[in-house]
Formats: C-alpha cells, structure tokens, sequence
C-alpha cells in the first residue's frame, strides 16, 4: 500500500510520465544503442561480482550479516545508469521492460534498442566476468566439494 501511495505522490508532483521507456529521438540509433549496452554492461557485471557464490563463500564468515550491501550496489549500478542515460535511451536496460511496456502502449519502434543493447552488455559483462574470475583465482578447496569429491579449481 505504501508503495502505491509513494507512486501516486510521484506522479502528482512529478507529472504523471509515460509509463514506458522512449528513446529520445534527437539522438542516433547507434547512441541509443551504446547508451543501453554500455549500462546493461555495468549493471550486469555489477550483479555478477556481488552474487559471485563462491567469493560469498570464502568471504561469508567476514561479512556474515552484510548481504545488504550486494544488493545496495546492484541497485546503485541501475539508478547510475537509469540517471545517466534516461534521456537518451529510456534506459530500459531489460529486454522485458523495453518490451512490454512499449507494445502495450503502442510504441514498438524503439524495441529493438531494448533487445540489442541489454543483451550486447550483458555478454561483454560475462566475458569480462569470466576473464577476471580466471585471472584472480586459484585453486580453491571448499569443504562441500571435498565431500562429494569435486577437485574445484579455477
């Protein structure tokens, strides 16, 4: 119910906006297009370090009652990114939010940016991610795998 009534405040004092992502038209297909990727990148590498198991793992007895902190940073990561490019793109950043909302509206022109984009930052995020993780690690002995005789290294 409070979120409703927040809403309703927002929209009152704000203006009501238009429910859905819009690509500004006075910039490129292709400024949109990096604008969606480049954010859907941070957003996505972003979710991928703080919900890395394994890190959680050798780290949870240092940060035991901290895993706030991983969501704050991957909500911090999407506000960046909704903040910074919002006016370009729409900053959708999520094919199903660039999608739906914009059919159900009767706007599918921008679609496409909403698909491309997200999905261009999201495979350079798990290239990037594997890379770091490939570089960073060594061998790593976790007492679960040793009991069901796992040889776990990275």
């Amino acid at each position: 119910i409070a979120s409703f009534a927040a809403a309703g405040v927002a929209a009152f004092v704000l203006g009501a906006p238009n429910g859905y992502p819009l690509a500004n038209g006075n910039y490129s297909f292709h400024s949109h297009l990096i604008a969606e990727a480049v954010f859907s990148f941070l957003t996505a590498y972003v979710v991928l370090i703080t919900s890395d198991t394994q890190g959680a793992r050798l780290h949870f007895h240092e940060s035991k009652n901290r895993w706030y902190q991983y969501s704050l940073a991957s909500g911090f990561a999407l506000m960046a990114g909704t903040v910074a490019v919002g006016d370009v793109s729409g900053a959708a950043l999520n094919p199903a939010a660039g999608t739906g909302l914009p059919l159900v509206a009767g706007v599918a022109r921008d679609v496409p940016i909403y698909w491309m984009g997200p999905m261009l930052g999201a495979l350079l995020a798990a290239a990037a991610f594997s890379i770091a993780q490939v570089k960073s690690r060594k061998s790593v002995d976790l007492p679960f795998y040793r009991h069901v005789g796992i040889n776990y290294d990275i």
